[in-house]
C-alpha cells in the first residue's frame, strides 16, 4: 500500500469524497487526488492539515502513512528485484580493478544523466578513448625521460 493508497482509504473509512476533504482541510482537491494517485508525497503542513479530517495527531497520521510507504516499498523489491541484487553488484565491483570501477561510475553517472542506457554506453566509450590518449600519452612521456629523468647528452668536457 502507498501512501495514497492509505489517504483513500482513510477517506473512504470517513465516508468522504475528496470535495469533502478538500473542504475541511483547506486543502485543493486537485492536490488530494495528486495524494492519493502518489503524484506527491504529502509534507508536514499537507500531514498537519490532514490528520484533524482523519481525527488523528499528525504523528499518527505520519506514522501510518510512513508505514504505508514501507509497505509499497517491501512489495516493490520482492515483486521486482532478488533479493540480494545490491549485495552482488557490489561484490562484482570490489572485484574489478580501479580503472574498471571507473568506468562502471562513469556508466551510472552518464545513464543517470542522460536517462538511456544506449547514450551512457557512447558517453563511457568516449570517455574510455579519451582515457587510453592520455595513458598513452603520459606512457610515451615517461618513455622519454627514461627511469632517472630526461636523458641528457654527455658534456663536451667529460669526454
Amino acid at each position: 500500500m502507498s501512501r495514497g493508497d492509505k489517504i483513500r482509504e482513510l477517506r473512504k473509512e470517513w465516508d468522504l469524497n475528496q470535495k469533502q476533504v478538500a473542504e475541511r482541510s483547506g486543502i485543493a482537491q486537485g492536490y488530494i487526488s495528486a495524494l492519493e494517485n502518489d503524484r506527491y508525497i504529502p509534507t508536514r503542513g499537507t500531514i498537519q492539515r490532514l490528520a484533524p479530517v482523519f481525527d488523528m495527531s499528525t504523528a499518527e497520521l505520519a506514522v501510518a502513512l510512513d508505514e504505508a510507504a514501507e509497505e509499497d516499498n517491501v512489495a516493490e523489491i520482492a515483486d521486482d528485484a532478488p533479493p540480494d541484487r545490491e549485495r552482488i553488484l557490489l561484490e562484482k565491483f570490489r572485484q574489478l580493478d580501479i580503472d574498471d570501477q571507473d568506468i562502471v561510475l562513469a556508466f551510472l553517472a552518464a545513464l543517470e544523466a542522460s536517462g538511456s542506457p544506449e547514450a551512457a554506453a557512447k558517453g563511457v566509450a568516449l570517455w574510455q578513448v579519451i582515457r587510453a590518449a592520455d595513458k598513452e600519452r603520459r606512457a610515451a612521456g615517461e618513455q622519454q625521460k627514461g627511469p632517472s629523468g630526461p636523458q641528457q647528452e654527455p658534456r663536451e668536457d667529460a669526454k
